[in-house]
């Protein structure tokens, strides 16, 4: 058994430093997009980015993912909304609700924007790709851009889609319209039963126990 130093150890084995990930993800970022504001930390797009890609990965390890799968976790954390820089400015932090029909639809091409700008680079994993395209999907098939369900999505995507939700709704441009983290765990597993995996959603209420809401996480690249 060994003891907590040996868990720790068997940890780092099973899951090798991902900083690469992020730093890779963050070149292809600022060659695509040139935005003057990315190094602000109020930039509600990056910490965004940034805020998923990190509990993707916090998530991740909840079920054993080897270390490719939380490359391509990460890497699609900073990258999955770089499309919205294509769309007009006023709906880049619109919440869906504030939208009309019209509006709705030019949003949504902000998958397809992105999968065009990453496509300028063909070294980016497929697997990355795959939860890009699909991070709106549902697994009632009610998302978009194609309404697949479940059990066409792989576990990164319904990961993906989870996290990017809960983070959505905790981190809102608008701080009247931002949630509660327990109130918003309380949402996504109400909507586990139709719109999003149950066992993600619950192994990020096991994540969030362990990394509640404002923790710091170091990241190294040793």
């Amino acid at each position: 058994r060994g003891g907590p130093g040996r868990g720790a150890e068997d940890r780092r084995q099973r899951h090798p430093p991902l900083n690469p990930a992020f730093q890779r993800a963050l070149l292809v970022e600022r060659e695509i997009v040139p935005r003057p504001r990315a190094q602000e930390l109020d930039d509600l797009s990056v910490l965004h980015a940034m805020n998923v890609a990190v509990l993707s990965m916090l998530v991740g390890r909840q079920f054993d993912l080897g270390h490719e799968a939380m490359h391509a976790l990460g890497t699609a954390g900073f990258l999955h909304d770089i499309g919205e820089q294509s769309l007009p400015p006023d709906l880049r932090h619109r919440s869906l609700d504030s939208m009309n029909t019209e509006e709705h639809k030019v949003f949504q091409q902000h998958v397809d924007f992105g999968l065009s700008m990453l496509a300028q680079f063909p070294g980016i994993p497929d697997e990355v790709l795959s939860i890009i395209r699909n991070h709106h999907e549902r697994v009632d098939g009610s998302g978009y851009p194609t309404r697949i369900r479940g059990d066409q999505l792989s576990l990164l995507s319904r990961i993906h889609a989870v996290v990017d939700e809960y983070e959505s709704l905790v981190n809102t441009a608008d701080p009247l319209t931002t949630m509660p983290p327990t109130e918003t765990l309380s949402k996504l597993y109400t909507s586990a039963k139709t719109q999003f995996s149950e066992e993600v959603v619950v192994a990020l209420i096991q994540t969030l126990s362990v990394y509640p809401p404002g923790t710091v996480v170091a990241l190294n690249d040793q």
